[in-house]
């Protein structure tokens, strides 16, 4: 036999192994089981990742809960910064009204006074 033959013939008698594999994996259910076997490798990685990007997320999304109080936080503090600055903006008026009006009086009390004169 020539090696082309003999290189057929196993070519052959390799299909033929596989093929029968196979016939004999589908009655037993052992193609089932291997695809059963795979599948669920796939969606346990699947479900992994799922798992991690909602892992992320949450970590995430309690990162931006704690900086939006911190911000609020803030806010709040300049809010009252800005109110304690316009009552000592209107205390400075005040003030500087009463230190006129007591000029005022003191030039009209030295003016009674130097008409008694």
């Amino acid at each position: 036999m020539k090696d082309s033959e003999i290189k057929k013939e196993q070519n052959l008698l390799e299909s033929f192994a596989e093929t029968f594999q196979q016939f004999t994996g589908s009655l037993t259910g052992k193609n089932l089981e291997e695809k059963l076997i795979e599948y669920s490798e796939v969606y346990g990685e699947i479900l992994l990742n799922l798992y991690n990007q909602t892992e992320e997320i949450k970590k995430e999304n309690r990162f931006l809960k704690k900086r939006i109080s911190e911000l609020e936080n803030q806010i709040q503090e300049w809010k009252s910064n800005v109110s304690k600055e316009k009552i000592n903006q209107k205390t400075k008026r005040l003030l500087i009204i009463i230190t006129f009006t007591n000029i005022v009086l003191l030039l009209i009390n030295l003016t009674i006074q130097l008409w008694k004169l």
